[in-house]
């Protein structure tokens, strides 16, 4: 519950008085509600205040179970995220970027903060990507640098080209795959190009990765397996179809 008094609002949690701050943003709770962060804004001081740039904010932070963060130039207000199983928790923030009119912020060097670490600062970061695997154990996003633009998995980058559609990890989370445009990517290892990848899907049993996927006239299956190889390739075209009609038979 937020309460206010006169310019200040303050937070309290089953109970507990959080404090009195100058804005408070997107109280978020663990499912089952024993963890809690929020975003908290700091209004400028008179010594802050700057007539050459009238739009400028104040410092933002974060408070996760009562412990606040450095303080940062700006926090993406709907990036407070924690894992499915509430122990580790991600959010988005920025410094070095200008405010604009309408209090617009823009510009800037944009990281993740996971678990209280920065990441590697980037041009941009894509609020929608921002997830954890369902176990917890990877952090997933989409980041720009420059002309590059990245898929990064626990901090490791995967350069990309384009949209990633179904984003896949296999029983026990120790691989993932993903469609790059024309290509099939596992772990860090990139298919040769296809006309089309239609589908991709994860065989529990096999603990394989099997894609759908068009070359020239010729539909094929393509396996990826951590096990089997075939003529040292990663990757095994392993059926020809004429057509999709043939698939579905």
């Amino acid at each position: 519950m937020i309460t206010e008094k006169e310019d200040e609002q303050s937070l309290i949690i089953n109970g507990k008085r959080e404090g009195w701050f100058d804005k408070v943003y997107n109280v978020t709770f663990t499912d089952d509600g024993k963890r809690y962060a929020y975003i908290v804004q700091k209004e400028l001081t008179e010594e802050e205040l700057d007539p050459l740039n009238p739009f400028k904010e104040g410092k933002f932070y974060v408070v996760v179970d009562g412990v606040k963060s450095e303080e940062f130039d700006y926090v993406v207000y709907d990036s407070l995220k924690f894992s499915h199983d509430g122990k580790r928790f991600a959010y988005i923030a920025s410094n070095g970027g200008n405010w604009g009119r309408y209090g617009y912020y823009t510009g800037g060097k944009w990281f993740v903060v996971v678990d209280g670490k920065k990441s590697e600062e980037y041009d941009s970061i894509d609020l929608d990507s921002v997830n954890f695997s369902s176990n917890g154990k990877h952090l997933i996003y989409i980041a720009k640098k420059g002309y590059n633009k990245y898929l990064i998995i626990n901090g490791e980058k995967i350069e990309i080209y384009g949209k990633i559609n179904k984003l896949l990890f296999n029983f026990d989370e120790s691989m993932f795959a993903f469609i790059n445009n024309d290509h099939i990517v596992v772990d860090n290892h990139k298919s040769r190009r296809y006309d089309d990848v239609y589908d991709l899907n994860y065989l529990i049993k096999e603990d394989t990765f099997l894609a759908l996927t068009k070359d020239g006239k010729d539909i094929l299956l393509v396996e990826y397996t951590k096990l089997e190889y075939t003529n040292n390739q990663l990757f095994n075209e392993k059926k020809h179809y004429k057509s999709l009609k043939d698939v579905k038979k």
